[in-house]
């Protein structure tokens, strides 16, 4: 082989050189020469034949595609398996964008002139996202609730680290769970609500809060329960108790809040929806059975199982009366037409016009109210309750009571229900005393309570531990707080600063007695709650696992009078020791 210069060359590792550079020089080029690549391709000494490689060249057909089946299957792992997660991937997106075009899904924006998004792919979950054109009726229910359910949802304060002070709803407030005060501009601090928590006392930093808030939002602030260092922040819902959202207290929630809104007579709330312009007092105070009013609210409210009402609900195919056959049976028909009513309103003791018409019902037992006396309004309204009876009778193939009939037996009904339900007097028992017991042996009974002074915005707090052993008190104390919680949040905060109390002087056995029922259960039941308290509660279940014996129990004010009387104590900020004062020693 001749070598770049054109002397011939023989020898093997000259032959291995002259191929290497030149290929060396080849690749290396960025614009090689056609002339060269065309020299080096014809040098090849082709392998296919020129019909073999022609028929390379033609597209497969079916029966040479096929379909591979494979024998011991693929697992993730597998070599082969992400271009098998590849093509799967693309078909789906693939058919995703066909249903998108067809406008068999649509997608969602996150904003007005945000583009459509209808999947996002990763490497190993894809999310879906689309509109449906026609959402059930729980989602329907889930999107028209979303309003009302973020009106109710707030921060519940622990340790106030995940809590902005500015952006979210965390003071206690009826009206807004807000600050009202701006955000001051030169300033990023305060950040969060741990910022303007005392950490040494566990309390809120009271001139913090006189020099940053307005005055409107200090005592919201001040109301607000401080967790410790370890409880954090929860989401919780205001308009229960427990914290934890129920159907009962949002609805609730919308009805006042619709009947707030549409200026009506605060006396005529209604109990369903957009009913709040019938005073249903006037049915719930009646002295007739309960049984009797829940059918005359149902009837009211147009939900009794009629024909007119089956087939508007496509329940039944005729509204058409199954008694008369004549019309559309609806209560009003029931009530004042079919089976003889007719002639049981014109006769005696009714004697009303049968002339007038009414819209509804309601409209009816208004009407009853205002021209019948009182004695003869409540027989209509047994009456109207019997017509129905009657009707379900009749319908059922028995035979019913007509006329004269029903209003007498009505008469005797009123009467035996009223015989039934006379009043007995009943001379009233004196209220128990309770009496302040001491523990068993080798435990110490602490009695804390808590009190809030007339005018001040602080919390003091008083605890007192008495010993078998001993046989007098071992030890009390009284500590302030800045703040004015609820009386029940005060209570709980005084459960958790005795049992704190307790652990420091490292009794193993005690036995925590106060007089709020409400924080007492809730420390024997030992649960996490989302109540005001709830991060007082997440203390004492871990404080309590130290001891060795750790009980809870209540007693009534009688039996806890000398913790009240050291909580109504005048003190600086802490006072404690192991002697009672003179002028308590009495209640020892």
């Amino acid at each position: 082989m001749k070598d770049s210069q054109g002397i011939w060359r023989e020898k093997r590792e000259d032959i291995e050189g002259i191929i290497s550079g030149y290929f060396n020089h080849f690749f290396q080029t960025t614009n090689p020469d056609e002339q060269e690549i065309d020299m080096v391709l014809d040098q090849i000494e082709p392998r296919v034949p020129i019909e073999a490689n022609q028929m390379l060249s033609l597209p497969f057909t079916a029966d040479e595609f096929g379909s591979v089946i494979p024998s011991r299957g693929l697992r993730q792992g597998d070599p082969v398996f992400p271009y098998l997660f590849i093509c799967c991937a693309e078909v789906l997106i693939s058919m995703i964008n066909k249903a998108v075009e067809e406008g068999e899904l649509r997608g969602i924006k996150i904003a007005p002139t945000a583009p459509t998004i209808s999947n996002l792919c990763f490497a190993d979950d894809t999310l879906l996202f689309s509109l449906g054109h026609c959402p059930s009726a729980t989602w329907q229910s889930l999107i028209k609730a979303r309003p009302y359910l973020l009106k109710g949802l707030r921060r519940r304060i622990g340790n106030g680290k995940d809590t902005s002070p500015w952006a979210d709803p965390w003071l206690v407030d009826e009206g807004s769970f807000k600050m009202f005060t701006r955000r001051p501009i030169e300033s990023a601090w305060p950040d969060r609500v741990a910022d303007i928590i005392d950490k040494s006392i566990g309390a809120w930093d009271v001139p913090i809060i006189e020099e940053i808030f307005w005055p409107i939002d200090r005592g919201r602030i001040l109301s607000i329960p401080v967790g410790s260092r370890e409880a954090s922040d929860r989401w919780v819902w205001h308009y229960s108790g427990s914290g934890k959202f129920t159907v009962r207290s949002c609805y609730h929630n919308i009805i006042s809040g619709q009947t707030l809104t549409s200026g009506s007579n605060p006396e005529c709330k209604g109990s369903s929806s957009g009913e709040v312009d019938r005073n249903w007092n006037v049915l719930w105070h009646l002295p007739i059975p309960p049984k009797i009013r829940v059918f005359l609210w149902r009837a009211c409210l147009e939900i009794l199982p009629t024909q007119a009402e089956l087939t508007r609900r496509r329940i039944s195919q005729s509204a058409v009366c199954n008694i008369c056959g004549y019309e559309s049976e609806t209560s009003l028909h029931v009530f004042m037409v079919c089976n003889g009513m007719e002639r049981v309103w014109k006769n005696s003791p009714f004697e009303l016009n049968g002339s007038k018409h009414f819209g509804s019902t309601w409209e009816w037992i208004k009407y009853l109210q205002m021209v019948l006396p009182k004695n003869t309004f409540l027989l209509a309204l047994v009456v109207t309750w019997a017509a129905w009876h009657q009707r379900n009778k009749i319908v059922h193939g028995d035979n019913g009571l007509t006329g004269e009939d029903l209003v007498s037996w009505c008469r005797n009904f009123i009467v035996d229900f009223q015989r039934e339900t006379q009043l007995t007097i009943i001379p009233r028992r004196p209220s128990h005393i309770a009496v302040w017991n001491p523990p068993p042996e080798e435990e110490v009974k602490v009695n804390f309570d808590a009190s809030f002074p007339m005018g001040k915005l602080r919390l003091l707090l008083s605890l007192h531990g008495w010993s078998k052993l001993e046989g007098e008190c071992i030890w009390w104390s009284v500590t302030e707080y800045p703040g004015r919680p609820r009386s029940v949040d005060g209570e709980a905060h005084a459960a958790l600063h005795a049992l704190t109390k307790a652990q420091g002087k490292r009794w193993s056995k005690i036995k925590l007695e106060g007089d709020c029922l409400q924080s007492i259960m809730a420390l024997k039941g030992g649960e996490l709650t989302e109540s005001s308290f709830g991060a007082y509660i997440e203390d004492y279940c871990s404080i309590a696992k130290t001891f060795v014996s750790c009980q809870f129990s209540f007693v009534k004010r009688s039996g806890n009078i000398l913790a009240h009387h050291l909580a109504s104590m005048s003190v600086s900020s802490c006072t404690e020791g192991d002697v009672l004062p003179a002028f308590l020693a009495l209640f020892n």
